[in-house]
């Protein structure tokens, strides 16, 4: 179930950080908008799905009952940590805490391992 602007604030709040401007962080909040994103990509049972900047993971969790893994990157240390703790036992899930560009054209190595996994 997709999260309130409340409970993320209240998530935030509770990790001690808040949004960081300078990464451009913006949080989901509509349900029907991320389901119509999720059918959009027509994701099934078979695919592995890439989520560059989870945030707080109501997007994520969405992926995870439809994909058979889901990839997960988030370069803010702070969120990586919020995540780690809503998503733990998730075991279709790869969570990597890095920026997913090692330069401007190239993916991070750790994160083109995870998807070709």
């Amino acid at each position: 179930m997709p999260q309130t602007k409340r409970e993320i604030g209240m998530l935030l709040a509770g990790a001690g950080i808040s949004p960081n401007r300078r990464l451009g962080q913006n949080f989901l909040i509509d349900g029907n908008l991320m389901r119509k994103l999720v059918a959009s990509a027509q994701i099934g049972p078979a695919d592995v799905a890439l989520e560059v900047g989870p945030g707080t993971g109501s997007l994520t969790e969405m992926l995870l009952d439809v994909a058979a893994h889901v990839v997960a990157v988030e370069v803010d240390a702070g969120l990586f940590g919020v995540l780690q703790g809503r998503l733990a036992g998730r075991t279709n899930l790869t969570l990597i805490g890095t920026d997913a560009l090692a330069a401007k054209s190239r993916l991070a190595p750790e994160l083109a391992d995870a998807v070709r996994a």
